[in-house]
């Protein structure tokens, strides 16, 4: 008998949403080439990047996982919003999601 796995059932729902001026942004999730493109970025970081360089890269990796999310509006996040978000696509975060930010990067609690 022939085993079928069913590729489309598998597909996870996006992990996270933001919510930036009243706007709903999910969470792309990643796929195994996302997943490379992005290690690839950080790999060209080397041992002693920049901090802008460093900024840049984050800004692309979050640029991509949420693809409605304007590059306009993540340049005027505060920086400590800009840290967490990019934990959270890094994975890093997935424990600490109880807080919405929004484009000015003041936490509220998630109702």
């Amino acid at each position: 008998m022939t085993r079928i796995i069913n590729i489309d059932a598998l597909r996870d729902p996006a992990p996270f949403t933001l919510i930036v001026d009243g706007k709903e942004h999910e969470m792309k999730v990643a796929t195994v080439d996302d997943f490379i493109a992005n290690m690839a970025m950080m790999e060209q970081l080397g041992t002693k990047p920049s901090m802008t360089e460093e900024l840049k890269v984050m800004i692309e990796i979050i640029s991509k996982a949420f693809p409605t999310l304007g590059r306009e509006q993540i340049g005027k996040f505060q920086f400590s919003a800009l840290s967490k978000i990019f934990e959270i696509v890094r994975g890093d975060g997935q424990t600490a999601t109880n807080e919405t930010t929004d484009a000015e990067g003041n936490g509220q609690a998630a109702s």
